[in-house]
């Protein structure tokens, strides 16, 4: 350890004061602090977010008369609490389902989109739902609404391979509609000569699914 260095003065020798160092930020520490700062702004506000039950539904950015189908560009999204006065408002994720749709009534800009607003969904011409009773292992588990599938008649191929004239069963290409995992029913849009054909196997289990192509989310 050096010795403290001594300066003369009239009383005698005094102890030399040496001048601190003058403290500079470490770049390293401003920018670890710069982050926690942002962290936390970041925190708070999902929470205060969370708190206020704000969720995101569908509101009219344009006026739509009754019986024009809306479009995506008629839509906004704006974020309200929970407590809607028992308006049946429709949810921001359901936009893909709201697109597409008619207007059952004349659509206000600037009003929230409610359910009993919307027309029923247009189908193009020759074409129908159909609804399968649809059985475990029948599909792909990972179907949903979007994805194109070939639809077989499962009792109508057994009976094929039996029969010295074998029974016409081609495949039929349909669009999946909708999916209720709960009741197993698988909503499919196929032409409506095929959708016939089919309807008695559809009620009865006996139709396999085919993914083909997955279009879903």
């Amino acid at each position: 350890m050096l010795p403290t260095p001594l300066t003369d003065t009239p009383r005698g020798r005094t102890a030399a004061r040496i001048a601190p160092r003058p403290w500079r930020p470490r770049p390293s520490l401003l920018v670890v602090g710069l982050v926690l700062v942002l962290a936390s702004v970041v925190g708070v506000g999902a929470l205060i977010h969370s708190v206020s039950g704000e969720h995101g539904i569908l509101v009219m950015s344009q006026t739509v008369p009754a019986g024009q189908v809306i479009t995506a560009g008629d839509l906004e999204v704006v974020n309200v609490s929970e407590d809607m006065g028992g308006l049946t408002v429709i949810d921001s994720s359901e936009e893909d389902a709201v697109v597409g749709r008619p207007a059952a009534t004349t659509l206000y800009s600037g009003t929230p989109l409610v359910v009993a607003e919307l027309g029923p969904v247009q189908l193009p011409a020759g074409e129908s739902v159909m609804a399968v009773n649809a059985k475990l292992g029948s599909y792909p588990p990972s179907i949903a609404a979007g994805d194109e599938v070939e639809v077989i008649d499962d009792q109508a191929a057994s009976a094929s391979t039996s029969s010295p004239a074998p029974l016409a069963n081609t495949p039929v290409d349909a669009a999946v509609v909708a999916v209720d995992d709960v009741d197993g029913v698988i909503s499919l849009q196929l032409p409506s000569a095929e959708a016939a054909t089919l309807a008695p196997a559809a009620a009865s289990g006996n139709l396999v699914l085919l993914l083909v192509s997955g279009g879903g989310s």
